[in-house]
């Protein structure tokens, strides 16, 4: 379940939040190695048979110019940094910050 919002104070500005949870779920194929741990690229990894449910907050400031032929996303995801699993032998997400330009070369 998620919820988002998005707003333009501005004509060339955009704000968006997004507030996304997940409940938990259990894999019954992965009940053979609860709670093993093996090491992956040198970084020890337990495999867990349940992953948790989690809630994350991502939100973003968006701002054009050129005409608006040019777009500038500031992107955070997981802005509180939340244990973020959506599978047993998965990697863990963890805060991102990301930064896109979009240009379009033939606009009017």
């Amino acid at each position: 379940m998620s919820y988002s919002l998005f707003g333009r104070p501005r004509a060339a500005w955009g704000l968006r939040l997004r507030i996304a949870h997940a409940s938990s779920t259990t894999w019954p194929d992965y009940a053979g190695v609860d709670g093993v741990t093996c090491v992956t690229v040198g970084v020890p990894v337990t495999y867990h048979a349940r992953v948790p449910a989690y809630t994350t907050v991502d939100a973003g400031i968006q701002h054009s110019f050129w005409s608006e032929r040019a777009v500038v996303d500031l992107v955070a995801r997981n802005l509180f940094d939340s244990v973020v699993r959506d599978h047993p032998a998965g990697a863990a997400e963890a805060f991102t910050l990301a930064v896109q330009l979009r240009v379009q070369w033939d606009a009017p």
